[in-house]
């Protein structure tokens, strides 16, 4: 699994900064042959890395979290487990500014368009078929409860003109689903977990876990073997 030059995989094409580093990314679960199973489905995987992103992705038939719900979850499994912040970033509370913070995940972002509402006769719910007489009152059910209180953004007001802009960040995107994609994608997720070893910073739990499972942060091991066990049982 290594050059005899450098210290260097050759099935991940990666490169370690010497032969120790080497041999502890040889000795980890991606190249153990241990397979992992998801809790919710029969997908198995060699990394829980990969199971976290399985779920994550909405790969997942039988999961009933989505990639928002997850940082939530695993602060709940944090304060069970006794092991508050392990891989969670503290939340700022009070408008206290000490340590690190991050936000609690928003909730989904629907981009509605008019036009591909219509559907000849009525304005057409695109999640659930329900028909309306005016774009105002679907744009309104759209963020109701009925599906989760989302953020509603009218694809008039992100037309600049040349492409559909992202009130975040504004990246331009040729389509109001694509727009839609984006807004829903981990871009604009706060940074919400973090490994304590060498205090880098995540945005999406499965980033953490392959960063402990490739042996990244040479000490990060005590914390995956405590990580992967309160996420696969």
């Amino acid at each position: 699994m290594d050059s005899s030059r450098h210290a260097y995989c050759l099935p991940c094409r990666r490169e370690f900064r010497d032969r120790n580093a080497l041999s502890q990314h040889n000795n980890s679960p991606v190249h153990r042959g241990k397979t992992f199973s998801c809790p919710f489905c029969s997908l198995q995987s060699n990394t829980v890395g990969g199971i976290a992103q399985h779920i994550e992705n909405g790969r997942c038939p039988e999961s009933p979290f989505t990639r928002k719900d997850i940082p939530k979850v695993v602060r709940a499994v944090e304060v069970l487990a006794g092991t508050k912040n392990l891989v969670t970033r503290p939340l700022i509370t009070n408008g206290s500014t000490s340590g690190a913070s991050a936000s609690l995940s928003s909730p989904r972002v629907i981009v509605f368009d008019s036009e591909l509402s219509w559907n000849g006769n009525l304005y057409q719910c695109k999640l659930c078929d329900k028909q309306f007489r005016t774009p105002t009152a679907l744009s309104r059910h759209l963020g109701s409860p009925v599906h989760g209180s989302a953020i509603v953004v009218d694809s008039d007001i992100a037309w600049n003109g040349h492409a559909y802009e992202c009130y975040v960040c504004n990246r331009q995107l040729f389509s109001s689903k694509a727009l839609e994609q984006h807004l829903n994608s981990p871009a604009h997720d706060a940074n919400e977990f973090w490994c304590r070893k060498c205090n880098r910073d995540f945005k999406l739990i499965s980033a953490l876990i392959h960063h402990f499972e490739a042996e990244v942060c040479s000490a990060g091991s005590n914390i995956a073997r405590k990580v992967i066990k309160y996420i696969t049982y």
